[in-house]
């Protein structure tokens, strides 16, 4: 039986696991850099810890020259944690910036991708979005609070409302 992989900060405390797991290709198997941010169960808010453990795991594909595969699931910083959880935020972006160009970067959206995730998919160099995923940096009821406009969730940013909007994307992958 092959090795079983460690997880990257395991002793942490937050919801996000990182460690390098193994994916089949049609050139065999090939080492992934592999990032779980919340659950399709339940989305998550992020800590401080969980934007370190991403910032760490983003540095340490870049150290082994592995892609970094990201799955998000999260309603972004916990609010209770104020602008710490917003800094572990800030260092995961860097940390996924420092990858451009060396290392791919994939994420995928199954669920809510809002605040701090949504921007997050802007540096990535390919995302997949569900049909039930949805990503927007300020959601329907905030647009409501400060235009008095009705706004629809659908409207405000669901895989649909993106197909496209962006140039570089393909309905039929999602």
């Amino acid at each position: 039986m092959p090795p079983r992989p460690v997880q990257l900060r395991a002793a942490v405390p937050g919801i996000v696991v990182a460690r390098v797991e193994s994916v089949a290709t049609i050139h065999g198997d090939r080492p992934v850099m592999r990032v779980r941010v919340g659950t399709t169960e339940r989305a998550a808010t992020l800590t401080i810890r969980d934007g370190e453990t991403i910032a760490q795991a983003a540095r340490t594909a870049l150290q082994q020259r592995l892609p970094v595969v990201i799955d998000i699931a999260s309603t972004g910083a916990d609010i209770a944690e104020g602008l710490a959880a917003l800094h572990g935020w800030g260092q995961a972006a860097r940390a996924l910036t420092s990858c451009s160009g060396i290392v791919p970067t994939i994420i995928t959206v199954d669920g809510p991708a809002v605040s701090g995730p949504a921007l997050l998919l802007g540096l990535a160099d390919l995302v997949i979005m569900t049909a039930s995923s949805y990503a927007f940096v300020t959601g329907p009821h905030m647009v409501r609070q400060f235009t008095g406009e009705p706004e629809q969730q659908r409207r405000a940013g669901d895989r649909r409302s993106v197909d496209g909007d962006d140039g570089g994307n393909d309905p039929r992958a999602a």
